[in-house]
């Protein structure tokens, strides 16, 4: 059997296993989330709460909660893919292939600004996730 490069066995890197992680913690909380809805009224039933208004803010807090997570899930992502193709492309510039020395500079480029402005609005976003968090209180 000959060497194929596509079969190439390989661990995954830190910031993946890292990254996933990350992903079954916000699964986990949603299921949390999710758990304290169905508590409530369970699914299913016809089962009417006990005080509505109270179960309304239930759902809402719950649905902007998850909403959060869905955003900075996103932005994650962004920086992780940004981040691969940044690397990526340092690679194969140090591969000195001479087809791809024109192409990969830009490419880097642009995954470097996008990398820096997912940053920023990654700061932004938890910024206003912590504002969010703080305000809940007071919807009451």
């Amino acid at each position: 059997m000959e060497w194929d490069p596509r079969f190439v066995d390989r661990a995954p890197s830190t910031v993946l296993k890292v990254y996933v992680l990350f992903l079954l913690a916000a699964c986990v909380v949603t299921l949390f989330n999710l758990a304290k809805v169905w508590r409530a009224v369970p699914p299913f039933s016809r089962k009417s709460p006990a005080v509505g208004s109270v179960y309304l803010k239930l759902l809402e807090k719950s649905a902007n909660r998850v909403r959060r997570w869905i955003g900075l899930i996103f932005l994650m992502s962004g920086l992780l893919t940004t981040t691969t193709v940044y690397d990526t492309c340092s690679a194969l510039l140090l591969a000195k292939r001479p087809g791809l020395t024109a192409v990969v500079p830009v490419i880097q480029d642009f995954s470097a600004t996008l990398g820096i402005g997912l940053s920023v609005v990654l700061i932004l976003y938890l910024v206003r996730w912590h504002i969010l968090v703080r305000l809940e209180p007071f919807d009451d």
